[in-house]
């Protein structure tokens, strides 16, 4: 009986200690890596910004608002009309008299505001960041661990073809696989994982003919596992790590070149939001001059997002390699 209160009253502390320990862990990376840390703010604001975009966005990105004098092409600062009932909106900020806010960065060419597509842009980067990611690196994991555990014929006939991807730079590989497919958001994701899984197909098979040659491996072998399990128990868990380091890496490099390919008119089909189409869906007829803002408020949420997803790859490389563990 007094043992059992004994643990009763110890476990409370053991379990204590260790969320101590956690979260000096946590102020401890925080400390050796702010600019990781920041990104990682960052990315997180990005996420909620995105899954939040109905109640953040003032208007409907698609509306096109008809003022008097015009709506078209207006600055930051401007008031708004009443909008019709029948149109989405956000109610934090549309008062009673269906009044929105003024347009906080302006008005592009077609009269619609600005702020409300780059929230709502932020999900398209978003699903790029998972999606294609995700499935690029997954399939080219996929590939490498096979290719690198097999070797011999298996090995060679995957990497030449792995070798034929990479032999394309990435944008044209892109281009030409959204022109025969067609101009979407699902074709763009499959375009960016073609262009993905070739880097992580080499980075994993290097990590498994390394892991490969482990004692482990060895044991596992002697005692008659078949090399499915052996792959998949003994050497996958161990190639998690530069998995992770390389999706987090990839995922600035996916939002800029989906960003070339809408501002290309090959990604995101218009009048969807998306960053790269706000940058390229301008006529012709209208100067940056005349409106900085329909080029910078796109511009600056795309660099925000890369460097912020590129600072935070970098951070998660230093943390999980060991090597790098003591600079």
């Amino acid at each position: 009986m007094e043992q059992s209160e004994a643990a009763l009253l110890t476990r409370p502390v053991a379990g204590l200690r260790v969320r101590q320990s956690r979260l000096r862990g946590l102020l401890q990376i925080g400390r050796r890596k702010p600019l990781g840390t920041v990104a990682l703010f960052f990315v997180v604001v990005l996420v909620i910004v995105a899954l939040g975009a109905p109640l953040l966005a003032p208007y409907d990105p698609l509306y096109v608002h008809r003022m008097v004098g015009g709506s078209a092409l207006k600055g930051p600062g401007v008031a708004t009309a009443a909008l019709p009932p029948t149109i989405e909106r956000s109610p934090i900020f549309v008062n009673e008299k269906g009044q929105g806010p003024p347009f906080l960065l302006g008005s592009d060419d077609k009269g619609r505001d600005i702020l409300s597509r780059i929230i709502y842009g932020a999900r398209v980067s978003l699903m790029v960041a998972v999606i294609a990611v995700g499935m690029g690196t997954f399939s080219g994991a996929l590939v490498g661990l096979i290719s690198g555990f097999f070797e011999g014929k298996t090995d060679l006939i995957l990497q030449r073809i792995v070798d034929g991807l990479m032999a394309f730079p990435g944008i044209i590989l892109a281009m030409s696989i959204v022109a025969v497919l067609g101009a979407s958001t699902v074709n763009t994701f499959l375009a960016l994982s073609v262009i993905i899984a070739p880097n992580a197909s080499r980075v994993v098979r290097g990590a498994v003919l390394t892991i490969k040659q482990n004692m482990y491996v060895d044991a596992a072998r002697a005692i008659g596992a078949t090399p499915l399990r052996i792959m998949f128990q003994h050497v996958l868990p161990n190639v998690t790590a530069p998995i992770i380091i390389l999706a987090s890496v990839t995922m600035g490099n996916a939002i800029l070149l989906e960003s070339s390919l809408s501002f290309l008119g090959l990604g995101t089909p218009l009048p969807d939001p998306s960053w790269g189409n706000m940058l390229g869906g301008v006529s012709a007829r209208v100067r940056i001059e005349d409106a900085p803002q329909i080029a910078l408020a796109p511009g600056i949420a795309i660099s925000l997002a890369v460097y912020a997803f590129n600072l935070f790859g970098d951070a998660m490389r230093d943390i999980w390699d060991p090597r790098l563990r003591g600079r």
